[in-house]
């Protein structure tokens, strides 16, 4: 049996990995996690923890702070959420460990890789010892489509999974100058460099933020929780992907570039230190305005939005 520790500022919680099944702690998604804690926390987050970033747990530190005003709703679920989202992350951290001598009774032969051997491990279907299928699960790579309608994992793996021997070559600064340098020109002006992107498996995401913020409203945690849990599939590893941040046309243009990239980055931050996504596999660059889905209606909506491009295997 295993336990990791939740972290210190928020309520205990044990959290088992491997161990006797009927001891056994089962966890969810990080969708799921964070669906519920917007659920119950939404209000309090709102009310007391305005402007305060997804990343590195600062949500849970606010409220964590704030206890003696948080609803007694909220205090439980963020200790479960907690507990859950911690336990998802080291499962996934040590599956490699504790289904070595698994991989070597069941995959002979694959194709050397983490991802190669994964993907013969969760293809055994529970011909893997005890331990080992205990981690698969606790690492969310057993788990069924729930049926909830909109986006889903599955989606997002599938928009992002490139076709095998399929190369990127793609340079985040180059589009980063192009988008800046655009701003000074008339709209409408073409940018090559990010025609680059229209050929690679790409996916258009909402996520939501507060006004003239990089803070991540509730309602929009459940799509960055579906993107952790596509990222740290089998499927998608071993891949670096590309965040770009969009803005619709109000408000000045230089300003909306910034913008987009900050916005970007938060995401990026978010993924890489709450839901443990390598941030070497992340790059992240805002276009602000310049690229718009609807050019017709530069203030639309739509416009406002994150695109997520795999843009080739990690070298």
């Amino acid at each position: 049996m295993i336990c990791t520790r939740v972290y210190p500022y928020l309520m205990a919680a044990l959290c088992l990995v491997g161990g006797e099944t009927a001891g056994h702690a089962a966890t969810i998604s990080y969708a799921d996690a964070v669906t519920t804690l917007a659920s119950s926390c939404g209000e309090d987050i709102r009310k007391l923890c305005r402007g305060v970033s997804l990343a590195n747990n600062d949500i849970g530190r606010c409220l964590t702070e704030k206890v003696a005003e948080v609803s007694p709703q909220c205090t439980t679920t963020l200790a479960d959420v907690t507990a859950s989202i911690e336990l998802r992350r080291r499962a996934q951290s040590i599956v490699a460990r504790e289904c070595r001598n698994d991989a070597e009774n069941l995959c002979q032969g694959v194709v050397p890789g983490e991802a190669h051997i994964l993907h013969c491990l969760i293809a055994a279907s529970r011909a893997t010892s005890r331990e080992c299928e205990h981690v698969i699960t606790d690492a969310g790579w057993r788990a069924q489509p729930d049926g909830r309608p909109g986006l889903s994992s599955q989606q997002i793996i599938g928009g992002l999974q490139a076709a095998a021997g399929a190369a990127a070559s793609i340079d985040p600064a180059l589009l980063a100058q192009e988008a800046r340098e655009n701003v000074n020109r008339e709209r409408g002006a073409t940018l090559p460099a990010w025609n680059q992107l229209s050929g690679l498996p790409q996916l258009t995401v909402e996520i939501n933020f507060e006004y003239d913020s990089i803070a991540i409203v509730p309602d929009s945690y459940r799509a960055v929780g579906l993107i952790a849990d596509a990222l740290h599939n089998p499927i998608l590893l071993g891949n670096k992907f590309l965040i770009v941040g969009h803005t619709d046309a109000t408000g000045k243009r230089e300003y909306n570039l910034h913008l987009s990239q900050r916005r970007a980055d938060a995401i990026k931050d978010a993924l890489s230190t709450t839901f443990a996504v390598p941030a070497d596999t992340l790059f992240t660059v805002g276009v602000g305005e310049e690229e718009p889905i609807d050019p017709a209606h530069p203030d639309a909506s739509i416009n406002r939005r994150v695109q997520i491009f795999n843009i080739g295997q990690v070298e």
